[in-house]
């Protein structure tokens, strides 16, 4: 942790609330601004990592020399350098030193504003709120007192325990394959959604539609059995089977199965049976 005279003894605080797992180190400059904050600690900074949190508080003297252009430039260019390691920024601190319609206090709304913009294009980074509670801060206004750093200990303790709760796992990159039909290409490049080719058995089509074929001539034969005069109705029978038949194997359509399977129908269209001039009369 790095930061000014509101950053003190908030290291041993933070440690008390995160427990033996974790390491805390505080680095107190007071009375410096955040170029000055920024670049404390800097052999420390380096070796961090993706499982380290560096915690930033700082910002307050800035306002107050009119300088809080150059903090948050400050400010951002830490993030931009720091992308190897987890960023929590502290907004500046509210003045009840002062009147609440005083010109420092509308510039610290406007500084923590722009700062929580800013902050919004990092993923690694992120801004806590330091509390605008009056009980937080001691009788003349400017610090914080023992309950105000318990607030922004237990806050902070909590924050980074969210954030290695949530953190998301590294993908794992795979190799490229150059040959994705080779024998070598692995289980997850075999399992990718891909239209499916299969070749079509003319015989197995022709199959299904001889079953259709079947069942038609079996209900031809049942209207066969009933007697007629002069065996028209037979004869005819026979007639449209075959030509319903030669109609089917002719009209077979090419099929290609993929997501979008196209299947060739199934029903036969039944042909209209002529019968004789006498078929109502029965012998």
């Amino acid at each position: 942790m790095i930061g000014d005279s509101h950053a003190r003894e908030c290291a041993q605080k933070i440690s008390n609330y995160l427990g033996n797992s974790y390491e805390v180190t505080g680095y107190v400059n007071p009375g410096t601004g955040l170029e000055v904050i920024t670049h404390s600690a800097r052999k420390e900074l380096d070796h961090l990592t993706q499982k380290d949190v560096v915690i930033v508080c700082g910002g307050a003297n800035n306002i107050s020399k009119n300088e809080a252009v150059k903090g948050l430039k400050c400010v951002t260019q830490f993030a931009q350098h720091r992308r190897h390691t987890n960023v929590i920024i502290m907004n500046a601190p509210h003045r009840f030193d002062l009147e609440e319609s005083s010109c420092v206090n509308r510039e610290v709304k406007l500084f923590n504003r722009k700062l929580t913009q800013i902050m919004k294009r990092y993923n690694h980074t992120e801004v806590t709120d330091m509390g605008s509670e009056r009980e937080h801060y001691t009788k003349h206004g400017l610090h914080m007192n023992k309950k105000g750093r318990e607030y922004i200990a237990r806050k902070t303790a909590d924050n980074i325990k969210t954030l290695f709760a949530n953190q998301k796992l590294a993908p794992i990159t795979l190799e490229w394959n150059e040959n994705p039909g080779s024998p070598t290409s692995t289980a997850m490049e075999q399992d990718t959604d891909q239209d499916i080719i299969v070749p079509i058995d003319c015989i197995n089509m022709k199959w299904h539609v001889d079953e259709e074929i079947d069942s038609q001539k079996h209900q031809d034969q049942t209207t066969q059995e009933r007697p007629s005069l002069d065996g028209i109705t037979t004869e005819v029978a026979h007639n449209v089977t075959n030509d319903s038949e030669e109609e089917v194997e002719e009209g077979v359509p090419l099929i290609t199965i993929n997501k979008r399977q196209e299947v060739a129908p199934k029903r036969v269209r039944k042909q209209p049976v002529t019968r004789g001039n006498n078929f109502l009369w029965e012998v």
